[in-house]
């Protein structure tokens, strides 16, 4: 959150990000969830790794940090990506 907080930081660093639904390979990721549009993620992988970290905002616009590490798991990538997915959808439509 330190990036975040400092503005001469925050705005090159989050435009490195790519944005859910949107950008990159998250183009067909979380579309129909709060997340769409909504959290700027960065994803990596290699043999049975997967991780995405990022930024989301909250239903009550709270702003939230997040990484997601799965490492050498035993189930197609895709159903790790779904997991991870699934998360972010859960921390977007989260309220206090």
């Amino acid at each position: 959150m330190h990036v975040h907080r400092g503005e001469r930081l925050r705005g090159p660093f989050e435009s490195t990000l790519p944005v859910t639904g949107v950008d990159s390979t998250l183009t067909h990721r979380l579309q129909g969830t709060r997340a769409e549009g909504n959290a700027l993620v960065k994803t990596g992988s290699m043999l049975k790794v997967r991780a995405v970290a990022g930024y989301v905002r909250t239903a009550d616009a709270e702003l939230l940090a997040f990484a997601i590490i799965a490492n050498n798991y035993a189930v197609p990538p895709g159903v790790v990506d779904t997991a991870a997915d699934g998360i972010i959808a859960a921390l977007a439509a989260f309220r206090r």
